[in-house]
């Protein structure tokens, strides 16, 4: 997958980019719940926060953005950029909520994040092996791949970078992957271990206005869950 990954100072700044915009979030959270008699629905500005201090962060290393719309009024921002002549485009998701967007079910309807995962094409697994270990909503497997590819627009590639809270409402995984139409994820890179090596701190009273609330995402994404996570063991052929 050596192809696929950014260097490790652009990990470093899509990790410190989603640190920082988590923690704007949560120091809204406490203000908003101190002015107002009702403030829930402030739960689902997360990706807002986070995809700002995404775009702040990656700046320099190149990374255009441009702010898109998903529904009604969902807003969110889509990053462009280029890896070895390729161009590809980039966006910010949580686990669930890339789950809840990018259906598996065969009457579910097209939208804007299925749409942008044709762009990966069509990947064939080849004596793959299940594993047992779980990986939150994802099951995890170990596989040869190989992959037929089709250009649907102007991109190489389409990147989520995806995130994960955990029972404490940290965030405690972040990883750059490659989104399928079926159902399928492909890790290109466990971006985790750049939480450790981060200048943004998050603490237990940070996170404290969150906690025993159900993610926004939950609610919405339990339907989808099944994903396919796949580590690759072998490089993916173009």
């Amino acid at each position: 997958m050596d192809q696929y990954v950014f260097s490790k100072d652009v990990n470093q700044a899509i990790v410190d980019g989603v640190l920082q915009g988590y923690k704007s979030y949560l120091d809204e959270r406490r203000a908003k719940k101190t002015e107002l008699n009702v403030s829930g629905a402030y739960a689902w500005v997360k990706g807002n926060h986070i995809d700002h201090y995404v775009a702040e962060n990656v700046a320099d290393a190149g990374f255009e953005w441009k702010l898109d719309k998903a529904g009604y009024a969902w807003e969110f921002l889509k990053f462009d950029g280029q890896l070895k002549e390729e161009r590809f485009v980039l966006i910010i998701k949580s686990v669930k909520s890339l789950a809840k967007s990018l259906p598996i079910k065969k009457k579910s309807k097209e939208n804007y994040l299925s749409e942008l995962a044709a762009i990966n094409g069509t990947f064939k697994m080849k004596d793959s092996v299940e594993q047992t270990e779980q990986l939150s909503l994802f099951f995890a497997a170990k596989a040869d791949m190989e992959t037929v590819q089709t250009l649907v627009s102007d991109y190489r590639l389409f990147y989520a970078v995806i995130y994960e809270v955990d029972e404490a409402k940290m965030i405690s995984r972040i990883a750059l992957t490659l989104p399928l139409q079926k159902g399928q994820i492909i890790e290109v890179e466990d971006l985790t271990p750049y939480i450790a090596s981060s200048p943004i701190e998050i603490s237990a009273e940070d996170l404290k206005v969150v906690r025993g609330e159900t993610e926004a995402e939950e609610e919405i994404a339990s339907e989808f869950d099944g994903y396919e996570y796949i580590i690759p063991a072998k490089e993916i052929k173009n």
